[in-house]
């Protein structure tokens, strides 16, 4: 009696109600000025120096929210890992971001099985992103990235400019408080998946803050990936 892989739930739905829903969350001028924003980055080509697949990864060694030091060749190094899952992103402020982690909290069970080990970076203050794993149940480690080090090092971190920082504390989001540092940069939404060899095997990186990498996606690139020899 065969057994049939578990679904999992598309994560694009919950993006595209969020976004049906900024004009009101947001107010039409507010929400013009991100839209604008959005555009330059797209039209800018940010993030097209992240790693391609096939190229050698940029280091990650960083430490989780309880201060333990996490390195991508430890995390690659470990019994029965294909694949290490790197994801990318802003802020427990940002609802885009808290419904793709609790994509990846869902699909855990099956990136596991298929031999992924997962970690989500972002550059907030380590005791934040441990409320925020701590509320949203998840199973993986929020690593730190002080002042987006290293995602400036994988190509996907840029700065925010004088209208976007005055926006972001009039609606709450004083990001040199949030994350410690007066740079007030950020990564691209952007998730790749490490081989055992130390290059990329595939990723999602994206200009608009709204799109996100499917956990089905992620999980058809760690099935094509070679088991640990």
């Amino acid at each position: 009696m065969s057994t049939q892989a578990p679904t999992l739930d598309p994560l694009e739905p919950r993006l595209a109600a969020l976004r049906r829903m900024a004009p009101t969350r947001l107010g039409p001028e507010v929400l013009a000025i991100f839209e604008h924003t959005i555009q330059q980055a797209l039209r800018s080509g940010l993030g097209a120096g992240a790693p391609q697949p096939g190229q050698p990864a940029p280091d990650l060694a960083l430490t989780d929210a309880a201060g333990r030091p996490l390195s991508l060749a430890a995390l690659r190094a470990e019994p029965g890992v294909t694949g290490v899952v790197v994801s990318f992103f802003r802020g427990d402020w940002c609802l885009y971001c808290g419904e793709a982690l609790a994509a990846l909290a869902a699909a855990h069970d099956s990136l596991r099985a298929a031999g992924g080990r997962v970690v989500a970076v972002s550059p907030q203050r380590p005791e934040i992103s441990a409320a925020q794993a701590e509320r949203l149940a998840l199973p993986f480690p929020l690593l730190h990235d002080p002042g987006c080090g290293t995602a400036d090092a994988w190509g996907i971190a840029h700065g925010l400019d004088e209208t976007m920082r005055r926006l972001f504390v009039e609606l709450g989001r004083d990001l040199a408080q949030w994350n410690g540092d007066t740079r007030w940069l950020l990564p691209l939404p952007a998730t790749f998946i490490i081989g055992r060899d130390g290059r990329v095997a595939w990723r999602f990186v994206h200009g608009d803050y709204s799109r996100r990498a499917e956990p089905a996606d992620i999980l058809a690139a760690l099935r094509r990936l070679p088991p640990p020899g």
